[in-house]
């Protein structure tokens, strides 16, 4: 039950944000997930799982950039 609710709370969260955020925030989701595998449940990631986690990270940042390039100035 409290994965179906912390999944609910999740998507639920998503549709109250802007879609640039929603992506970033739905591809960090399985990083932050192996990260705390590893922290905390001593799991160990495998060369394509890191390699997959790089490319993700990747992607993340090309993506905040490509936001900024096109976010509106801000006006006072």
């Amino acid at each position: 039950m409290p994965s179906a609710l912390a999944y609910g709370l999740f998507f639920a969260g998503l549709a109250h944000v802007r879609a640039a955020t929603a992506s970033v925030v739905a591809l960090l989701e399985p990083v932050v997930a192996a990260v705390i595998a590893v922290a905390f449940l001593g799991e160990r990631l495998s060369a394509a799982a890191v390699a997959g986690t790089v490319v993700l990270l990747g992607a993340v940042a090309a993506l905040v950039a490509t936001e900024a390039e096109y976010e509106p100035a801000a006006t006072g």
